[in-house]
This record gives C-alpha cells, structure tokens and sequence, in this order.
C-alpha cells in the first residue's frame, strides 16, 4: 500500500469517527431528553439497547466496509440508552446515597474502561482469520446477558430519610 492509500484510509478512518461522534452526541443532547420525557426512562434504554443490539448484529455478518457508515445513526440512537439508565438507576436510592452511587458508577465505567479492551482484543485475536465479525456479535451477547439486569430496575419513589426532632 502507497503512501497516498494509506494516508486517504487514515482519512476515511477519521472522518468516519468524526461522524460517528457528532451522530452519538447529537442523539444525546437532542434525542435522550425528548425520548424519556415520551417514553419514560425504562423504554428509552430498552430501545436505545435495542438499536445497539440491531447495529452489532448487522455488523458482525457485514461484508463490506460502507455498513458501518450506514449503522453510525442506529448506533448513535444507542447512545440515548446511557443517560436513560443512569436516570432510571438514580431514582433507586435517597439523596443521602447519591454520592456513592454516583462513585460506583464512576467505578464500574473504569473498570470497563480496562478490561473491556482487554477481553475484547484477546477474543478478535482469537477470531480475526476465521470470522473477524464474530466480535461484534460477541458485543451483542453481552448485551444480551445485561438486558435481564437493565430490565429488574423498577422505578420507585424516593422515601426521605426520617428526621427526629
């Protein structure tokens, strides 16, 4: 490969997750508030999961490269699922507990941040000559194991902490 082609994929590569990016924060600002304000915060994560779900499938049988600009909208309709969840898991403890909730939060997305990198490298390394898609298929199945923890969340009201006097 040429110096030209690489540096025109190099170009494709970025312009790509550029558009990927302003899609994904596009849907946040104006899709996430509108969506859970219709739909309530349970529906929006169910359909936000959903859309994630529906882009890893099709992308783990894809073909051909043009597919992933193609599920960059359905993957950016994704990304209202994250606030609708940290909505929804907020409402799960009092004001007094917010602050470690918030912690564990912080924690977990972390975590996440390390190993998922990880898991994810050792598992394509394992597939890429046989079927390199099979990672994003692998994606779908995790979601698939955290769909039934997602959907035990259930709304409640916040009772206030008892005040003695």
């Amino acid at each position: 490969m040429g110096a030209v082609q690489r540096g025109q994929l190099g170009l494709t590569i970025g312009l790509s997750l550029g558009a990927f990016g302003v899609f994904h924060a596009g849907a946040q600002a104006f899709l996430t508030g509108p969506a859970v304000a219709r739909l309530g915060e349970r529906w929006a994560l169910i359909i936000g999961m959903g859309c994630e779900l529906t882009a890893l499938i099709v992308l783990g049988f894809a073909t051909q490269g043009w597919v992933l600009f193609a599920l960059a909208p359905l993957f950016a309709l994704g990304g209202i699922g994250m606030p609708a969840l940290q909505s929804l898991v907020t409402t799960q403890v009092g004001p007094d507990k917010q602050g470690q909730l918030q912690g564990v939060l912080a924690s977990l997305v972390s975590l996440a941040a390390v190993g998922g990198p990880l898991f994810f490298s050792f598992v394509y390394f394992g597939v890429r000559n046989e079927w390199p898609g099979l990672i994003w298929i692998v994606g779908a199945a995790i979601y698939l194991l955290a769909l039934p923890l997602m959907l035990g969340i259930r709304r409640r009201p916040i009772v206030a902490p008892k005040v003695s006097a």
